[in-house]
């Protein structure tokens, strides 16, 4: 098993039963009661996850990677998220993630548009020769290495030593398992020599609990004339550095020095507990409240849970020029596992809502195919909620 400083900690608030009473949200009295569950019963449920993650881990990126092919998809990352556990598929079609769903189950998985791997891609390259060097510059200082990068498959592998330290990560090399950690202090990158996937382990927000994902590599890590060399691009921008490549000159440029965001608004809401960035184009917005209705799953279906469905709407949406908004619903713990384990549902569509983020009392999440009739801005929506824009802050 690898080791790493990071320890799984269940903490979710939850040392004793809770229950969720009628005067949180208006609910009728003949509705299910949930409690919280133990945190033991948490530990075993994480457990289960990572057992599962290991389990598709093994048959998509080892015992079976011809048969994903000829099914017609790759797939890119693995992690669990919440109660289940998300993979990302590409291209992504309700017949591939079906091929998945029979294989494993739906009851702890979720099929997801994947999200690309991280290439340096140069186009025209020609074999390394001597007197092609390839340079690195890290926050405009050129390295100075004993060993040059090198290339393959048009991918840049950089030395491990020297560039890593620069962007300010520890860096831990484990000779038996032929293991590399690369740690800072929000996530530890894992990459074994020669396969061509890692795992990436973040922090969530403030709390002790870790998420894991497995990135499909273009390319894995090496050991050439005794050095280790790791895949330069996916590496620095997983570490939160930009990476760009000068053809003309042949150097990578690594920056990682951040300036300070001037184009950034935020709109706090103290009554749930959380924080949203927006882009400055969005000053003037508007917060709409509505609620989402949770409908029986029965022949019935009638409703029974509810919650609120706040919405942050540009300033320049009128009835006339209709924009999409920023859909956020707004959970408490237990009815998002009650969700999560298909005790209700809140959509018509398949799949359930996604998952933005959680403090201790509050699960906040996107409705599923909330932007299915591509109204002006959604692009930039998307755009806004890829950038992590929702900070839970506990009450």
């Amino acid at each position: 098993m690898v080791k790493t400083k990071f320890k799984k900690v269940a903490a979710i608030g939850m040392c004793c039963a809770l229950t969720i009473s009628g005067s949180v949200f208006a609910m009728s009295n003949d509705k299910p009661v949930y409690q919280a569950v133990p945190i033991m019963a948490v530990e075993t449920d994480y457990q289960e996850l990572l057992e599962l993650q290991s389990k598709i881990d093994q048959y998509v990126f080892v015992d079976h990677v011809q048969d994903i092919a000829q099914a017609g998809f790759k797939v890119t990352n693995t992690g669990p998220i919440g109660d289940y556990v998300e993979v990302g598929i590409l291209p992504y079609s309700e017949k591939n993630a079906n091929f998945l769903y029979e294989l494993f189950g739906t009851e702890k998985l979720k099929v997801v548009e994947g999200v690309q791997a991280y290439p340096l891609p140069m186009p025209e390259i020609i074999p390394i020769m001597e007197k092609l060097k390839i340079g690195i510059q890290v926050n405009g200082e050129a390295l100075q290495l004993d060993v040059e990068p090198i290339i393959e498959n048009d991918r840049t592998l950089v030395p491990l030593r020297g560039v890593m330290e620069k962007l300010g990560a520890k860096v831990d090399w484990d000779e038996q398992q032929r293991l590399v950690e690369i740690t800072t202090d929000e996530l530890t990158i894992q990459l074994v020599v020669d396969e061509d996937t890692a795992k990436v382990i973040k922090k969530i927000d403030e709390t002790s609990e870790l998420r894991v994902e497995t990135i499909k590599l273009d390319v894995p890590t090496r050991i050439v004339d005794s050095r280790i060399f790791i895949p330069g691009r996916f590496v620095a921008e997983t570490l939160g550095a930009q990476v760009n490549w000068d053809e003309s000159l042949r150097i990578v440029y690594i920056d990682s020095q951040t300036t300070p965001q001037t184009d950034i608004i935020t709109y706090e809401n103290k009554q749930y507990g959380f924080i949203f960035s927006l882009p400055e184009s969005w000053q003037g917005y508007q917060i709409v409240m509505d609620k989402w209705e949770g409908k029986a799953i029965d022949e019935n279906a009638k409703i029974v849970e509810s919650g609120p469905l706040l919405m942050i709407r540009h300033p320049e949406w009128t009835a006339e020029n209709v924009r999409q908004d920023i859909p956020i619903m707004i959970f408490t713990l237990g009815q998002w596992n009650a969700v999560q384990n298909h005790e209700f549902a809140v959509s018509a569509a398949p799949i359930g809502p996604s998952e933005l983020g959680r403090n201790n009392q509050y699960v906040f999440a996107l409705p599923a195919r909330y932007n299915f009739a591509f109204p002006t801005g959604y692009e930039e929506v998307e755009d806004i909620l890829n950038s992590d824009p929702l900070q839970p802050k506990n009450l």
